[in-house]
């Protein structure tokens, strides 16, 4: 028994026969005690909002070799609830056990950390553990976006497949998924009966102030240019200089178009060029967009900046699509603002804002072209955007 409740919560590579729909959450939270929630089913995932309560922690200690510290890690706190606690209180087990995943903004793994919920019994007068490397914690009140699936198949290829349609799921609905932390959740025992796994994710922040532009560019190179800030905006001199673009293909459906050129612009970056160079990603990722006389965009692109080290000798583009293109020095009126919502109606609050500045400031913006900018990774620690716009003084 104890043996198939410490396989329940590995990421091991296994996979049964089995391929059924998830086990029923009701059903689980009769036979076992649960976390307090509210839960707000959907098609794709399951919002909750799951109270603050005490959970019993332990951090995985060789993220190496992710199987055998996530075994120890739940030995130490199965040995917890087991007596090995200042009461020599035998407490419950409860479901699930969640792990949490802390990445970087590489999406690479920094750290794992393995947790049970601390039973209702024992919420006001917890015992404290023996182990000084287990802890009891308290959880905030949070809301959560939680995608479920059957089966055993617990391969990373498997959990990675869920998050990304979690994650697709959640874009879909406007919502940027926050992706320096993430948790996957089990509640059943592999290889015996209808098994319950989720991948769970939280929101990004939506507001914020603006990441430093001086502290990205210290990190990864950005082009080059003269900044004079100002109450309302900042006005730039940006230096002529090499980019590398690619046309929107569909302006009606600018999320897939914009995803797709991106794809293009990294595929040149990392080799799809003549020379086979791997050249470093710069910042921003800046789009162009094209308007008509009633502001209407007709015409959307998007550009990397080719870093210095390629601007004399630049590696010419394989798909025919995507061009290299030399910006003349231009003056620019940058308003920057920070948090995950990239949705149309913050943008054109933003447009509203710089545009109303420029005014004031006695400068015409010009309405032909209007640019964003996109510093930072959506989800990934404090952002940074910008709108951008000429001026018809200039």
């Amino acid at each position: 028994m104890v043996k198939g409740v410490v396989l329940c919560c590995l990421l091991l590579a296994v996979s049964y026969a089995s391929s059924d729909d998830p086990a029923s959450l009701d059903e689980l939270c009769k036979k076992y005690e649960c976390p307090p929630m509210d839960r707000f089913p959907g098609s794709d995932y399951e919002t909750r909002t799951v109270y603050g309560a005490k959970w019993v922690g332990t951090d995985l200690d060789d993220m190496s070799d992710i199987p055998g510290s996530t075994v120890r890690a739940f030995w130490k706190l199965f040995a917890y609830i087991s007596g090995s606690n200042d009461q020599g209180a035998k407490i419950d087990m409860t479901v699930p056990v969640v792990n949490q995943w802390f990445m970087n903004e590489y999406s690479q793994m920094k750290q794992g950390r393995m947790n049970f919920y601390i039973p209702q019994q024992y919420q006001s007068n917890t015992p404290a553990p023996l182990d000084p490397e287990v802890t009891v914690e308290m959880w905030d009140k949070v809301t959560t976006y939680d995608r479920a699936f059957g089966g055993d198949n617990r391969t990373a290829e498997k959990y990675t497949s869920e998050f990304a349609a979690l994650t697709g799921s959640m874009m879909a609905d406007e919502i940027i998924p926050e992706g320096l932390v993430v948790m996957t959740a089990e509640y059943t025992r592999p290889g015996f009966g209808k098994q319950r796994s989720e991948v769970v994710m939280m929101a990004a922040p939506k507001t914020g102030d603006p990441a430093s532009l001086d502290e990205i560019c210290q990190k990864i190179e950005c082009p080059s240019a003269d900044r004079y800030p100002g109450k309302d905006f900042e006005k730039r001199t940006l230096h002529s200089a090499k980019w590398v673009g690619v046309d929107l293909e569909n302006i009606t459906d600018i999320n897939t178009s914009a995803y797709k050129a991106f794809r293009k612009l990294y595929a040149y970056i990392s080799g799809a060029n003549d020379k086979g160079a791997t050249i470093d990603m710069t910042s921003p990722v800046v789009s162009k967009w094209f308007m008509d006389a009633e502001y209407k965009v007709t015409r959307g692109r998007m550009h990397f900046y080719i870093p210095s080290k390629y601007q004399a000798d630049t590696p010419l583009p394989l798909d025919s699509l995507v061009t290299i293109e030399t910006w003349d020095e231009m003056t620019t009126y940058d308003l920057a603002f920070g948090g995950n919502d990239q949705s149309e109606a913050k943008y054109t609050e933003m447009v509203a804002k710089l545009s109303e500045g420029m005014n004031k400031a006695g400068v015409k913006p010009a309405t032909h072209l209007l640019m964003t900018a996109e510093y930072t990774r959506p989800g990934y620690g404090q952002q940074r955007h910008e709108v951008i716009f000429l001026s018809d003084n200039e």
